[in-house]
């Protein structure tokens, strides 16, 4: 769950919310569910008895909607988690037979340390000059109450079951798997990946060995965005525009998985993987040289900024964007959570 601050309190002690932030909830109670469950498969539109259909409709108007869609989940998800810990501490207040005041005063606030001058002195030294010592021995005293008030929340909901049901918002289709994007594994697999990555990032290297464990384990396809990070890495577009050379050849994951494996950084590392990866040298060169693949690249770097996707690597399953660190175990959760019960016993 995401930290709750200072402002969090305020919720416990059972202040009314501002209208405008009432509003906004309702709102998205209501148009959530509408926009979540879009289905895929029913009719929209028929002209002369030929279907118009959601993807259809992607096609047109999913990168718009996305980040509205998005948007609304995250405002919905900090809401359902500040609920959440609102009934924990009800529940835990009425177990004691306590006002609510009472239990925040007990486990929060008397065990929050007080600021001391050094910890102001400290962020004075770091800080605009004009934040007067009160204002920062406020703020400083909001964090640290925050904190406390998470870790207590935590041990109460160790020892509830609770379960977050509310689903994120699928990414259109269109704009994570467009039909010029790499891909291996089955077509008709019921579970898709899309990978945004950079081949220069020591993270997307490090993820290549939990997807290789992924692609054993189930029945999964694979694709391939690219997102060079030329700020970080100044040499990664070379190497994407490499590697499209590569898939003019046929030999994409080959040679993804020798950029992965080594270390390139200029155009004589990028053409000793293109011989490793028994590449037609001649054809590469003149795809290299002619630039041949930077629109690929280009329009990768495109639907990432549409999508909201700034760090690299960032995966989405079936649509759903996986949170947290790439880990075999999230990734199988995730994929379970896609699979048809029958095929879940991997």
């Amino acid at each position: 769950m995401s930290n709750q601050s200072a402002p969090g309190v305020q919720v416990y002690r059972r202040r009314s919310p501002q209208n405008g932030l009432l509003t906004l909830l309702v709102v998205a109670m209501l148009v959530g569910p509408v926009l979540a469950q879009r289905p895929v498969s029913r009719p929209l539109a028929t002209v002369d008895g030929v279907p118009i259909g959601a993807d259809d409709v992607d096609k047109v108007v999913g990168s718009v909607l996305w980040p509205l869609e998005d948007r609304l989940y995250q405002i919905q998800k900090q809401a359902v988690e500040a609920l959440i810990k609102q009934r924990l501490l009800e529940r835990e207040a009425a177990r004691r037979k306590i006002p609510l005041q009472a239990l925040i005063d007990t486990e929060v606030t008397a065990k929050v340390k007080p600021i001391t001058d050094d910890e102001i002195d400290q962020v004075k030294a770091k800080s605009d000059t004009a934040l007067s010592r009160d204002d920062i021995r406020k703020a400083l005293l909001k964090d640290r109450i925050g904190a406390e008030l998470t870790t207590f929340v935590g041990t109460l909901e160790r020892k509830s079951t609770v379960r977050m049901l509310l689903e994120a918002p699928r990414a259109p289709r269109t704009v994570l798997e467009p039909a010029s994007a790499p891909s291996k594994g089955p077509a008709d697999a019921p579970v898709t990946i899309v990978e945004f990555t950079d081949f220069l990032c020591s993270h997307c290297r490090e993820a290549e060995a939990v997807l290789s464990q992924v692609l054993s384990l189930y029945p999964v396809r694979l694709v391939h965005r690219d997102l060079p990070l030329e700020a970080v890495h100044p040499h990664a577009r070379e190497a994407h525009e490499a590697a499209r050379c590569a898939d003019a050849q046929g030999r994409f994951w080959p040679y993804r998985a020798l950029l992965f494996a080594g270390d390139p950084k200029s155009g004589a590392d990028l053409k000793v993987s293109a011989r490793s990866a028994n590449l037609d040298l001649r054809a590469y060169d003149q795809c290299v040289s002619g630039s041949s693949g930077r629109a690929a690249v280009e329009a990768d770097a495109a639907d990432a900024k549409r999508l909201g996707v700034k760090t690299t690597p960032t995966f989405f399953v079936n649509g759903r964007e996986l949170e947290g660190p790439a880990t075999l175990e999230a990734f199988a959760a995730a994929i379970r959570n896609e699979l048809p019960r029958s095929s879940r016993t991997k």
